[in-house]
């Protein structure tokens, strides 16, 4: 069974409120420290440094922005909602109690895989591209000492590989019984 909007925009609106907030906290201090550093290195300032400045500077702002939007838009769902149940709160029967529809459960299996992937990509940044790459450099590394088996760069790269593999397959999963509802 599907969920209605509602629900999936509100947990959206709570995410990009969450994630926005940790990039936030990330990402303001070093734009207000290079945006006061004309004050406290003004004979390092330049065309060059001002560009720098200009771009944490912009997506703070950009950030704070959407955190912004993403909490109006948690307020007025939930007020939206409140307006709702207040409606019908005449109407329901009280003395019968909710049944929910078994179809109706979300599995949080997937959140154990999604909240640490996240996390990680965010911790990672640009360094994210080089997951791919990772394994095999990982092997040239291992041949520069002398003392290593041959068999130890295959190894690294069978290994590496397959850690890969077999985590996409599980984020995979994991999106995929999310959007589908099953456990």
């Amino acid at each position: 069974m599907k969920t209605s909007n509602g629900s999936s925009g509100i947990i959206l609106s709570w995410v990009i409120l969450i994630g926005g907030i940790i990039l936030f906290i990330s990402v303001a201090p070093f734009a207000l420290l290079l945006a006061t550093m004309p004050f406290w290195k003004p004979d390092e300032v330049s065309f060059l440094s001002m560009l720098f400045t200009a771009i944490p500077v912009s997506i703070s702002i950009l950030i704070f922005w959407i955190i912004k939007s993403a909490y109006k838009s948690i307020k007025n769902q939930r007020n939206q909602s409140m307006d709702l149940h207040e409606e019908t709160f005449g109407k329901v029967n009280d003395t019968a109690p909710a049944v929910k529809a078994p179809g109706d459960n979300k599995p949080i299996w997937p959140w154990f895989i999604l909240i640490p992937s996240i996390l990680l990509l965010v911790s990672t940044g640009p360094g994210v591209v080089m997951l791919p790459i990772m394994p095999l450099f990982l092997a040239g590394m291992s041949t520069d000492s002398g003392q290593a088996p041959a068999y130890v760069p295959m190894l690294i790269i069978l290994i590496g590989y397959g850690l890969l593999a077999g985590f996409s397959i599980l984020l995979y999963k994991a999106v995929r019984a999310l959007v589908r509802g099953k456990q």
